[in-house]
This record gives C-alpha cells, sequence and structure tokens, in this order.
C-alpha cells in the first residue's frame, strides 16, 4: 500500500527559494542602459549647439560657391554680405563673383532671399536678382538702399576713352525693391550726371576738398544753360526764385531765341551745407510731359504726349517741335525720325522717337524743344526729363 502525500498544514512554513539572474542578463542590459543614456545625452547636446534652423541661419550659413558652382565658373570664393537695406524688413545676402582670369575682368551679381512657411518647415533660398558677365563690374547698396550696378561702357569712341575720367566710361544702373521684385529705377537728377554712383562720386570728391562748381545752384544752372543747352554766357540770366536747406528754384532766361527755363535743383546725396546741388526738373512754363512710361526702360521707339500751352495759344500748331536724346554721358544719341512729334491744333502732342540704343538699361536724357517764330522773333519752350533705354 502506497504511502499518501501529506499536504501542508496551517502553520507550515515552506521552504525559501531565491532567484539569481544569469550574469549574462545583467550585462545585456547594463550595455542596454548605457546606450539609452548616450542617445539621450547626444540628443540633448545637439538641440543645445544647433538651433532650429531659420532663414536668418540659412543665410548666413549657406554655401553659395557651391549653389553657383552649377551655373559660372569661379575662379575666386562669392563675396557675401548678408543686408536688411535691399528688402524692407527682410534679410538678403548679397553676393559678387569676380572672373579674374578673365582679361575682361567680369563680375557676376546676385541676391538671394529666403522663404520659409511655419517654424517647423525648412527655409528654402531664393534668387531675387542676377546680372552676369558684367565687363569691369561693380557692384554695391547704396545710401539709399537701392542696388547700384556699373559696367564699362565699351560702345564709346576711342577718341572719347581718352577725353573721359575712367568713373565716366562706367554706364550705372540702379535697381529697388518694387512689387516683389528689384526693378531699374532712373536717379531724379537731369544735370550734371545721370546716375546715383557718379553723384555720389562727386559728393566724395568735394568732401575730400575739390572745387566743383555744382557747390552752388547758380552755378549749377549756368553750367547746364552753357554745357548741355549751348547757350551763350553773355545773354544768359539766372534769376533765384527761392532757396532752402536742400532746394533752390530759379529761372533761366535766355534772350536770342528768347527762352524761359524753370528751373529746379536738389541736394540729393549730403542735405548739409556741404551737399552738392542737382538739376532735377527743368521745363518751360506751359509746356508739360505725361510720365506715363518713361520711369520704365523703354525699348525703341519711344512714345510720348503732352501739352504745349504757349501765350497766344492758337499759334502753338505753328511751332517747329524737335526731340534729342543724350546718352549716359551726355552725348547725343541718334533720334532716327526728324519729324517725330506732332502738334495738335488746340496744342497737344504726341510722338514717336526711334533710336538705336546697344546699352540696355541706359539711364538717358530726353529734350524737348518748341521753336516759334513771330514777327522774326524766334521763341523756344524746352523740357527736360530722365528715360530709361533698354
Amino acid at each position: 500500500m502506497h504511502n499518501a502525500q501529506t499536504l501542508p498544514t496551517k502553520g507550515t512554513r515552506l521552504p525559501h527559494t531565491t532567484y539569481h539572474p544569469h550574469p549574462l542578463t545583467i550585462v545585456i542590459a547594463f550595455i542596454a542602459l548605457c546606450i539609452l543614456v548616450s542617445y539621450l545625452f547626444l540628443r540633448s547636446v545637439q538641440s543645445f549647439a544647433s538651433p532650429p534652423l531659420t532663414c536668418t541661419n540659412l543665410l548666413r550659413q549657406a554655401d553659395y560657391q557651391q549653389i553657383l558652382a552649377a551655373t559660372t565658373e569661379q575662379r575666386l570664393p562669392p563675396v557675401t554680405q548678408i543686408t536688411s537695406d535691399l528688402i524692407p524688413g527682410q534679410l538678403s545676402t548679397f553676393v559678387q563673383v569676380s572672373h579674374p582670369d578673365d582679361p575682361r575682368h567680369l563680375l557676376d551679381v546676385y541676391v538671394y532671399t529666403c522663404s520659409q512657411q511655419g517654424w517647423d518647415s525648412q527655409p528654402t533660398l531664393i534668387p531675387v536678382f542676377q546680372l552676369h558677365d558684367l565687363i569691369q563690374g561693380t557692384a554695391s547698396i547704396t545710401q539709399a538702399h537701392s542696388l547700384s550696378i556699373g559696367q564699362l561702357d565699351t560702345t564709346l569712341p576711342v577718341d572719347n576713352d581718352l577725353l573721359m575720367q575712367p568713373d565716366q566710361q562706367t554706364m550705372y544702373r540702379e535697381y529697388r525693391w518694387q512689387n516683389g521684385a528689384f526693378i531699374q529705377v532712373p536717379f531724379p537728377a537731369l544735370f550734371p550726371v545721370l546716375s546715383r554712383a557718379e553723384a555720389q562720386q562727386l559728393q566724395t570728391q568735394a568732401n575730400a576738398g575739390t572745387i566743383l562748381p555744382w557747390s552752388d545752384p547758380l552755378k549749377t544752372a549756368a553750367s547746364l544753360a552753357q554745357n548741355l543747352l549751348h547757350w551763350s554766357a553773355d545773354s544768359t540770366h539766372i534769376h533765384l526764385i527761392r532757396q532752402s536747406a536742400g532746394e533752390a528754384e530759379l529761372m533761366l532766361t535766355e534772350e536770342s531765341p528768347s527762352c524761359e527755363l524753370d528751373v529746379t535743383l536738389q541736394r540729393l546725396i549730403q542735405t548739409d551745407e556741404h551737399g552738392l546741388w542737382f538739376v532735377t526738373s527743368a521745363s518751360s512754363p506751359g509746356l508739360t510731359l505725361q510720365h506715363n512710361n518713361l520711369d520704365m526702360a523703354t525699348s525703341s521707339p519711344l512714345t510720348l504726349s503732352g501739352t504745349l500751352d504757349q501765350a497766344g495759344a492758337p499759334a502753338a500748331h505753328q511751332s517747329t517741335p524737335t526731340a534729342l536724346l543724350f546718352d549716359h554721358t551726355l552725348t547725343h544719341l541718334a533720334v532716327l525720325n526728324t519729324e517725330a512729334i506732332v502738334i495738335q491744333p488746340n496744342g497737344g502732342f504726341t510722338g514717336t522717337l526711334h533710336f538705336t540704343n546697344d546699352l540696355p538699361g541706359q539711364p538717358s536724357l530726353l529734350l524737348l524743344a518748341f521753336t516759334t517764330s513771330r514777327s522774326s522773333q524766334q521763341t523756344i519752350s524746352l523740357l527736360l526729363t530722365n528715360v530709361l533705354l533698354s
């Protein structure tokens, strides 16, 4: 007979059993814990050392040499400048790439901005301006928060090169941020120069002690009459109407042929007592021109319209109109059609000027003249205005 198994009764203690983990398990757990701690530590260090990528960081850290490698052959690293002076309320990068191995000393110019939809999205570089192969090119940001671009005028005759200073051989264009893009804009001066860069150079010379006639508004107006309009100094009279710290108004008169010209001058670069004066408007009384498209670069033909309201208006349509164009050096450009302007009996006029221009975006000057003969006396009405020729 088998012995029956004895069950533990109340009050009987069970034998104590102790669990001992395998040594390999301990090693694996320790390694896993070290890996976790290391990962968390590295994440915290990277988060501290590398803040989230923003547009500001991207503009500063971008490798522009690599970005431009696909579009240009670079011999030197790009010269970059982070600026807030070009686009209101927004940073941009102003980039210049030189080609010193090319005998023409070419320059490429770029402006980059950045777009980012939200803080959790990646910012993107956006090219908003670029010009390539500027011969002996220059580029700078002006005090007027615009972009000044210069390049050698290779169309000038050789004899002109000998007579001109190096700065006069450079054509300058000015670009300003408008409506989401860089647009070429005219400099408001009509005389003695047509670009902001040249005006700044004159002001720099004056500040360095060079005596220039442009430091006096009357002398500036007299130079306009004699050097651009070819009036005789003996028969030219200047009457100062009003002068303030930064603006002067005067009237130029010529005896024969009879002409009156209302002239406004301003200190465009430097507004203190050392600032130079520049002619900003010049027109005879009663002569007006509509500026619908003249502030934009215009290709041939150039269309214009305006009004000639002379004393004795019924004779206005008997006037003989003339149109002259001047290039950036204030040298005559050829107008291909001699009878370019038609005057209506009511004094209104329209015109279509055909011209040749080998320098896209060239700052130029338009001179309109209307000559009327009465009783052997000639009267001329004049108007000067800026134009950009493409």
